[in-house]
């Protein structure tokens, strides 16, 4: 795994029209809470890769210490990106605060030639243990 910009420890793979295919990473104590906002690049990115009303949403939260770049955003509805994804990833945060072991994966899912996805399947393992979820990803425009 890479370092990111934030100093997390990080993969991301990214499809050949940019989009993100996949994001994992190990999430240390000094992780948390050192992740990076997006900025207008990044939500300008996200959003012409999906809807004009899409959050740039991190695949590896902000608060897991995700960086808010390109490499790490997806077209994500906000409603899902303010609800419940950012509760599963306190949820996640908890764990390493608690000192378990934990590595994250985030697989954005995709309709054959879209670039936005339709699901995020989010899958966190602790201390060996590993929880799926897939959030769905509703889109508000014709996308």
């Amino acid at each position: 795994m890479g370092l990111s910009d934030s100093g997390l420890h990080a993969k991301y793979r990214h499809n050949e029209n940019g989009s993100l295919k996949s994001a994992t990473a190990k999430i240390r104590t000094e992780d948390l809470g050192k992740g990076t906002s997006t900025n207008s690049s990044s939500r300008i990115f996200a959003r012409n890769l999906g809807c004009e009303g899409d959050d740039a949403g991190h695949a590896i939260g902000n608060r897991l210490g995700g960086s808010g770049g390109k490499s790490n955003v997806f077209p994500q509805a906000p409603s899902v990106n303010r609800g419940e994804f950012r509760d599963f990833e306190g949820d996640v945060a908890e764990s390493v605060k608690r000192g378990s072991n934990v590595i994250v994966r985030v697989v954005p899912q995709y309709d054959e030639g879209s670039t936005r996805p339709h699901s995020i399947l989010y899958q966190a393992r602790v201390d060996g243990s590993t929880e799926s979820r897939i959030f769905l990803n509703p889109c508000s425009c014709n996308c």
